[in-house]
């Protein structure tokens, strides 16, 4: 795989990149699982949420590669035929699949229903930004159409950001208790 600076051309701060649209989870089992970003490259070119990585552009990934390694290997400039090809399998298959580069705009919200138990809806907010409670809005709603019984919200690797929205959002999940004690000099 190419090293970094060859790859990456992005404003990860204003979180938006040129990429393929997902994040990459490591599985209890050491496998990397892709969940691509609503509307992304990845989606539109036949990535499901799921799909296990096996290789990037034909160089296969060593189990225990960082995550973060393996997100740069999967951005780009954006231009007229750049992109990577993924290895992946599903449901024992493997495939190859290439997807394009394209301006991607980092959700910090994901959310789905765990695939172990269809009761257990899933959210995880990776930043607090200025869209974090539109974003966790949405997810509830869709994991109530999904009838849900129960959530897991998860906090890990969050990498703190708007304390207002911060806010916003705990207010969500804890009603009439203090959220913030603020004490100055």
């Amino acid at each position: 795989v190419p090293p970094p600076e060859t790859r990456v051309e992005s404003d990860l701060l204003a979180g938006i990149y040129g990429g393929i649209g997902v994040r990459i989870q490591t599985t209890t089992t050491g496998e990397f699982r892709i969940a691509p970003f609503d509307d992304s490259p990845a989606i539109a070119a036949g990535i499901i949420d799921g799909d296990l990585l096996i290789a990037v552009d034909r160089v296969p990934i060593e189990r225990g590669t960082p995550t973060a390694q393996i997100d740069v290997w999967l951005r780009g400039e954006v231009k007229e035929g750049a992109g990577v090809t993924l290895t992946i399998r599903r449901h024992s298959a493997e495939r190859e699949i290439f997807v394009p580069f394209a301006v991607i705009i980092v959700p910090s919200v994901l959310a789905r229903v765990l695939e172990e138990d269809q009761r257990i809806g899933y959210i995880q907010i990776s930043d607090f930004t200025n869209r974090t409670p539109q974003e966790l809005t949405d997810a509830a709603l869709m994991l109530k159409e999904r009838e849900i019984e129960a959530l897991v919200l998860d906090l890990r690797n969050n990498g703190g950001g708007l304390l207002q929205e911060a806010l916003t959002v705990a207010g969500e999940f804890v009603d009439g208790e203090t959220l913030l004690i603020e004490r100055r000099r």
